[in-house]
């Protein structure tokens, strides 16, 4: 998909469109906006500020969100299986029962973070800041 503008975005989404594969959104201003149940399929969104967005049972799967700002956003029930999140900054992020199952999370920072029941199963940790995090025991981890 071509790059998109972001209120071009807004407009789909509220317009009842929920399928957005690869779209191209490289260092958009995305804060705060509800994407809940959108499907972001492969989509390239490096640098781009997402926090405080509502991504909640989200297809992120194969998406590139590198040096990413996710800091408070809702990433509940969403599936980031196989996606790029290296340097992204996920402080403060509600992943509860989210998927990142093969995900690339290597220098991402996560502080404060809900981890509630998250599926991290052959996750890329290298270099990763974790701290401070809801990681109860029923979370699946088994880090690369």
């Amino acid at each position: 998909m071509k790059s998109t503008d972001v209120q071009e975005l807004v407009s789909r989404y509220a317009a009842g469109e929920r399928k957005f594969h690869r779209l191209k959104l490289i260092g958009k201003d995305l804060r705060g906006i509800n994407l809940h149940g959108a499907d972001l399929r492969g989509a390239n969104l490096i640098c781009a500020n997402l926090s405080g967005t509502n991504l909640d049972e989200a297809n992120l799967s194969q998406a590139n969100l590198t040096l990413a700002n996710l800091t408070g956003a809702n990433l509940k029930k969403a599936n980031l299986s196989q996606a790029i999140l290296r340097a992204t900054d996920l402080s403060q992020a509600n992943l509860s029962e989210a998927n990142l199952i093969n995900a690339d999370l290597k220098q991402a920072k996560f502080t404060n973070t809900n981890l509630d029941k998250a599926n991290l199963s052959e996750s890329r940790l290298g270099r990763t800041v974790l701290s401070a995090l809801i990681f109860p025991q029923e979370t699946s981890a088994a880090f690369n």
